[in-house]
């Protein structure tokens, strides 16, 4: 007890002089010695906040639960528990820790706040706006609770009571960003766009704003000039980097890869930070320059070791050069963290494939974990032949944009979201209905081990935590991709181009399986479905995935979805 006793208090003495990586050190070994439980629930906290402020947002959720298993009546630490799940994305987590909270305490304004902005980010309409209207009842000056109830409202389709909200909210920035989302999620687009531009006049330079302005503007196919609005406003500003950040990203995904960069460099000029460094050498990388992207995104992370985006970073990087064993190195420390982050996952098992270490088979198990399913027909029809037909009408009808997200996997086509926390059309909802029937016989099917990152979190229940529509026209595809918010990831197909149906051996259109979103010296695609119109495929979402081209008038209409545990 007096080793960890002289260890805290040399961490003390290392946290007044500002040495904190130092006193993370002392009071992490401070636990591994034996003391009282008094003693541990003073430290845990205290390293747990460090941890956060080094930028090591994982370690910190894992010590904060350890804190609140030993203090389990702390509201406090269960407040910060759900914050530092929040700020890991883990938006439905933060909320399950919370609504743990005694009664009295989640009736308090700060509480009420927390839950109705953490519902809000989880896409739970319904639950954030019964929050905010009772935050608001205990302070009903808040201007965020207005916010989340002005949004939650309009997604779920109450834009009676939603429009008045946002109208007393026009100044703000924020509301109008989620004003104009509720409203390209209702297909209003050019009330979105409106209304992103009439707050653009009051907030120029505001990121957020600019960045669903462009959004808006290259699904509508104005691939051209979609950033034009962004690019004017950072002449004025090029030493912003909120606004420089913003535009390269949406360049570079864009494919204007070049011009991303020079944004970056020219960024660089002005000001100095790991993240501006791991963004450049992402472009560089992007661009071919692999030693050069190689060395710089070393530098950024020994220059901020604990930045979980960097070491991801690094770990593509490094892959896409032919560094197999330098990616592990991170891809490892990634996995120690969250051994179920679906991207930590992907990751590391390219690195073990690149290295040659077999292992990553484990993870990869095609014949288990690829499974295909035949929707049965719902009510109302006679066979599932009928319901595809009437299906693919009802999509092509819902289907408005032109070109394909910047921020999603497709290209040469449009993508339809359909929020499976609101209500759906009845054959939307009917065909939502059959996978998840499909959903628990591949559950039934795949089995339950406690060792296994994948098989492990299989409860037996699951619940959408999103879904949406792809149509593909000629020439068009998904690039690999994973889905990191999900745990079992999708492709149902409603309507299949005749090129892909004919049997050919091409495999135009197929779904495949194994070949990494960036090229890696040595690796390719390994497994492959034939899509098939009523025909669901269901996968690990960690598994690297995509869609050759295809060449045929015809279009390929699927729905996606990802499963989470419930």
């Amino acid at each position: 007890m007096q080793i960890a006793d002289s260890l805290a208090e040399e961490a003390q003495q290392a946290y007044r002089t500002g040495n904190f990586d130092l006193a993370e050190r002392k009071l992490a070994e401070s636990l591994t010695h034996p003391t009282d439980t008094g003693a541990r629930r003073r430290r845990l906290p205290s390293l747990a906040r460090l941890q956060a402020h080094l930028g090591d947002l994982h370690a910190a959720e894992q010590t904060f639960s350890a804190a609140v298993e030993i203090a389990p009546a702390d509201t406090g630490l269960i407040v910060e528990h759900a914050k530092t799940l929040n700020a890991l994305g883990r938006h439905s987590d933060a909320l399950a820790r919370l609504y743990k909270l005694p009664a009295s305490v989640r009736a308090t304004f700060d509480v009420l706040s927390l839950t109705a902005d953490t519902a809000r980010k989880a896409r739970q309409w319904s639950q954030a706006a019964e929050t905010a209207r009772k935050a608001l009842a205990v302070n009903p000056n808040s201007r965020n609770m207005k916010i989340v109830l002005a949004a939650a409202l309009a997604r779920q389709g109450d834009w009676e009571r939603a429009e008045p909200l946002f109208d007393a909210l026009k100044d703000n920035a924020p509301a109008m960003e989620m004003r104009a989302g509720a409203l390209t999620g209702a297909g209003r687009t050019q009330e979105a766009e409106r209304c992103l531009i009439d707050a653009l006049e009051r907030h120029p330079f505001d990121p957020g704003l600019h960045n669903a302005l462009a959004m808006i503007r290259w699904m509508a196919g104005e691939t051209d000039t979609f950033a034009d609005t962004l690019l004017q406003a950072l002449k004025t500003r090029p030493a912003d980097a909120g606004l420089a950040m913003t535009a390269a990203d949406l360049l570079s995904r864009a494919e204007q890869k070049e011009d991303a960069l020079a944004i970056i460099r020219t960024l660089a000029r002005y000001q100095s930070a790991p993240q501006i460094d791991a963004a450049m050498a992402q472009l560089e990388s992007d661009t071919g320059a692999h030693e050069a992207a190689s060395q710089r995104i070393e530098k950024a992370v020994a220059a901020a070791p604990r930045l979980d985006p960097l070491r991801r970073s690094a770990a593509g990087i490094l892959l896409r050069a032919g560094h197999a064993e330098a990616a592990l190195s991170h891809t490892l420390w990634g996995r120690e963290r969250d051994r179920f982050d679906q991207e930590w996952i992907a990751l590391h098992t390219t690195a073990q494939r690149a290295s040659g270490d077999e292992d990553w088979r484990e993870l990869y198990d095609f014949q288990n974990f690829v499974r295909t399913f035949e929707l049965k027909p719902p009510e109302g029809f006679e066979t599932t032949e009928q319901f595809i037909v009437a299906l693919a009408e009802r999509l092509r009808e819902l289907h408005s944009f032109s070109s394909h997200p910047l921020d999603q996997s497709l290209r040469g086509g449009s993508q339809l979201e359909l929020d499976p926390s609101l209500p759906q059309d009845p054959l939307i909802k009917a065909a939502m209905d059959g996978f998840l029937d499909c959903a628990a016989r591949y559950m039934a099917a795949i089995g339950n081990s406690p060792d296994h990152p994948f098989t492990a979190r299989n409860t037996g229940k699951v619940k959408m935590s999103g879904c949406w529509s792809v149509r593909l026209r000629s020439g068009g595809s998904h690039v690999n991709h994973i889905h990191p918010e999900g745990w079992i990831s999708s492709a149902f197909y409603v309507a299949v181009p005749p090129s892909v149906k004919a049997g050919s051996n091409t495999r135009d259109g197929w779904l495949t399986f194994g070949d990494p979103r960036f090229p890696v010296p040595g690796l390719q695609a390994e497994h492959f479905v034939k899509p098939e119109e009523g025909k669901l495929a269901l996968f690990p979402s960690y598994m690297w995935h995509g869609v050759q081209p295809f060449q045929d008038e015809a279009e390929r209409i699927t729905i996606a979805f990802d499963l989470v545990p419930s």
